[in-house]
């Protein structure tokens, strides 16, 4: 099985999110939209060689500031750390 990835596109600049060259992507829309703000999720498909024509690409989970985040999310990390408050618990749902 393969999987389907994610870019994210800053709502600025509209490029791709990158680290060192390499953009970042993921598996999951509904954990990036989640974790970042201020991003358009952009679907890559299947093949990201074709997608992004060749270019390097980092896992979103392998990003250094992302080191303390368990995969797959679990909300009652966020709860517990109090980043989040209750309303957006009840909408904020990936599954």
């Amino acid at each position: 099985m393969t999987d389907h990835w994610y870019g994210m596109k800053g709502r600025v600049s509209h490029e791709l999110l990158s680290v060192g060259g390499a953009v970042l992507v993921h598996n999951n829309p509904r954990e990036v939209e989640f974790l970042i703000a201020n991003v358009d999720v952009v679907d890559l498909g299947v093949n990201l060689e074709k997608a992004l024509d060749g270019r390097p690409h980092m896992l979103l989970k392998d990003h250094p500031d992302m080191t303390w985040v368990r995969w797959p999310l679990r909300v009652e990390d966020f709860w517990m750390q109090g980043h989040i408050t209750e309303a957006p618990l009840r909408y904020r749902r990936w599954r």
